[in-house]
């Protein structure tokens, strides 16, 4: 798919945003209590795990990292020089990965 300069800037500028969102989310994150996590913790009990809050929050906070990564990865792609942009669907990375 060939991308111009104007459809490059709106899509690093739409990215900007989200990660900007998922920033937000985090900082959401921090301030949450055990209140928040009262059905993970109803399931927990069920399973016979314990529950802590500070590993919870640890987890949720590595994956949205994880999105915003991923995120800066695509948008250095949409930002190169190239006008060529390939996307490849998830299902077709995983077939090749697993070769």
């Amino acid at each position: 798919m060939r991308i111009s300069s104007e459809e490059r800037l709106l899509l690093c500028k739409g990215l900007d945003f989200v990660i900007t969102s998922k920033e937000i989310e985090i900082n959401n994150i921090k301030s949450r209590t055990e209140e928040d996590y009262s059905a993970a913790i109803a399931l927990e009990k069920i399973i016979g795990a314990e529950f802590s809050l500070d590993t919870r929050k640890a987890r949720d906070i590595e994956k949205i990292n994880n999105e915003i990564t991923e995120i800066k990865k695509f948008k250095h792609e949409i930002n190169s020089l190239r006008n060529n942009l390939l996307l490849v669907p998830d299902y077709i990375k995983l077939h090749l990965k697993s070769e």
